[in-house]
């Protein structure tokens, strides 16, 4: 009887985690697929019903970060007076596949864009939203081209971003004023927002000094993270390269103008015209000396800075040492190569309330959406033309006041995918990542075969794509 009693209560146990787990979840299993179509237009005062967006509790965990998504959803509602939004926040992305095979993730699921391939093609857990954005007059020709076409695959709309994401620089203002009237800088030492790779060399040639007897001397042009994708991206498609060909599957990483670009890269670093600050590249010989004591804010005229998430950090970092900056975009190249990125959301294909689940995703592509995510602490960029010239989002605190934010969508018609797991699966990209640290970490020690490293890659990478395809 004891053993009995022992078995029911930890029956009941199991039961009773399962119950909260689903309680804390919050949805309930969905069971019909969603095509995204739809007939006529779509009327905001017919639509109706409840939606569940799950968010990421990497991104969403803390409460502070909850902000932009809950003032988000209030708008909607206030707009959509007949349906009721539910968030959670507390969904683990690594359960998200047991979730979709559940069928209980939810009618909305945060995504990046490194991840509509996998969700969208791989999964076939996305439904497509093109056909909704016409039905609700949502207006796409006013998204920044780059940041639309990041959740566009094979023609199909699946996941709307919420920002824009641009690389940037931070860089000091009073170490190019010098320099004033040549290669895009201004009398204030300001860069344009139009600044070539052309201008980065040459002010690189300019402002680089690593011969001084002291450390507090010497200046590097630009510190950045060139062994990270959104930094390397650029130079494979900036002179033209056709890095990745998605209508035959493959990678092309010994095209001619694809090994130009790295070389271009690489010759930057040969010269100390760049530092990697995090470590993750161990200098030797004359590298190591040149960068002994290289201190990232005092040494470094431009500084890497992601996206615009970090400007607060960053630039705060710089306005405590006394140095006047201001913010820049990646420079341009030949061919389209300003890397951005997004996160979002997509639609799950079995949501039982697909006219509103379609609504309230898409409403990120309206002004009324953008300006309730951004328009608090923990904002983003606007990703909509309509808004560019708008300061709603605009850091206000002390010191950041007169700064170039337009750097953040400059070029919008230049925008290339950061990530490379946009253009290829990520398990594609993921042999490209690995051998192209080893690259970096060969070209570190002094041994690096460049022709050779980028024929494995390329073979390894084909290799794992192909296998994909016979899965």
């Amino acid at each position: 009887m004891a053993n009995i009693k022992k078995t029911l209560k930890s029956v009941f146990l199991v039961i009773l985690s399962v119950s909260l787990v689903f309680g804390l979840f919050g949805c309930k299993k969905q069971t019909t697929e969603q095509t995204g179509l739809v007939e006529g237009d779509l009327d905001k005062s017919t639509i109706k019903g409840k939606v569940q967006v799950t968010c990421a509790q990497h991104v969403y965990g803390a409460e502070s970060s909850q902000n932009g998504i809950r003032n988000w959803i209030r708008a909607f509602e206030d707009e959509y007076k007949n349906v009721d939004v539910e968030a959670s926040f507390n969904i683990d992305m690594t359960t998200y596949a047991a979730h979709i095979a559940a069928k209980d993730i939810g009618d909305l699921y945060w995504l990046s864009d490194a991840d509509v391939y996998k969700y969208a093609i791989q999964e076939q857990a996305l439904m497509p939203l093109e056909h909704y954005a016409e039905a609700l007059k949502i207006d796409l020709s006013e998204v920044y081209s780059g940041i639309l076409e990041l959740g566009r695959l094979d023609g199909r709309l699946y996941f709307v971003g919420m920002s824009c994401g641009q690389q940037s620089f931070l860089y000091n203002t009073a170490a190019l004023r010098e320099f004033a009237g040549q290669n895009g800088i201004d009398e204030n030492g300001r860069i344009s927002n139009q600044w070539t790779w052309d201008d980065f060399k040459a002010i690189a040639q300019k402002v680089t000094k690593l011969d001084a007897p002291n450390a507090a001397d010497k200046r590097v042009m630009a510190s950045m993270k060139v062994n990270w994708a959104p930094y390397y991206t650029p130079f494979l498609s900036g002179f033209g390269g056709q890095w990745a060909d998605t209508v035959n599957k493959k990678v092309n990483m010994t095209d001619e103008k694809v090994i130009f670009g790295l070389q271009e890269l690489f010759n930057a670093m040969d010269n100390d015209w760049i530092y990697c600050p995090d470590g993750t590249i161990a200098y030797g010989g004359v590298h190591a000396s040149n960068f002994e004591g290289i201190n990232e804010t005092q040494n470094c005229v431009f500084q890497w800075n992601q996206a615009y998430t970090n400007l607060s950090t960053k630039g705060q970092t710089l306005n405590d040492a006394g140095i006047e900056w201001d913010v820049a975009p990646f420079p341009l190249f030949e061919y389209a190569a300003s890397p951005c990125g997004t996160i979002g959301f997509g639609v799950f294909n079995y949501t039982d309330n697909v006219d509103a689940a379609a609504a309230l995703c898409l409403s990120l592509y309206t002004e009324n959406g953008q300006r309730a995510i951004h328009g608090q602490s923990g904002g983003d960029v606007p990703l909509l033309k309509s808004l560019g010239e708008d300061d709603f989002w605009h850091l206000t605190e002390p010191g950041f006041e007169n700064k170039n934010y337009s750097a953040f969508t400059a070029n919008y018609d230049r925008y290339i995918p950061s990530n490379l797991s946009v253009s290829v699966p990520v398990e594609v990209a993921g042999v490209i990542e690995n051998c192209m640290n080893n690259m970096f970490a060969a070209w570190a020690s002094g041994g690096m075969d460049m022709s050779s490293a980028l024929a494995d890659m390329e073979t390894t990478a084909n290799l794992t794509w192909e296998g994909l395809l016979k899965k």
